[in-house]
């Protein structure tokens, strides 16, 4: 299983779920999850919204929200069959969350 790291600066990353340690949203940095890995606790930064998005500000609620929203879905996929993709997606009126897709559909859909 895969979680995508989103990164204005930086473009897309795939992480390994199984690498993650720890996820973590920090007051300071409101823009960004942040995934602590374990290979020499490396970090990624997953950026939750764009630089200069028209959305407001990720609030401590939203981004604690977020965090225990992955590690569910990390739990959930565990057990499934085949390959996953976990992608943090703003569906229009329900806010942020993370969608599962088998891993061999999001390839399709990004080479159409």
């Amino acid at each position: 299983m895969w979680v995508r790291a989103q990164s204005v600066a930086f473009g897309n990353r795939l992480v390994r779920a199984d690498t993650i340690v720890e996820v973590s949203w920090e007051r300071s940095a409101p823009q960004f999850l942040t995934f602590t890995l374990t290979d020499h606790r490396d970090e990624v930064r997953h950026q939750i919204r764009g630089i200069g998005s028209a959305a407001p500000a990720v609030s401590e609620e939203e981004g604690t929200a977020l965090v225990a929203a992955l590690l569910k879905a990390i739990a959930a996929t565990a057990f499934l069959p085949g390959a996953h993709l976990l992608v943090l997606t703003e569906a229009d009126g329900t806010g942020l969350r993370w969608r599962r897709a088998p891993l061999h559909d999001i390839a399709e859909e990004a080479a159409s």
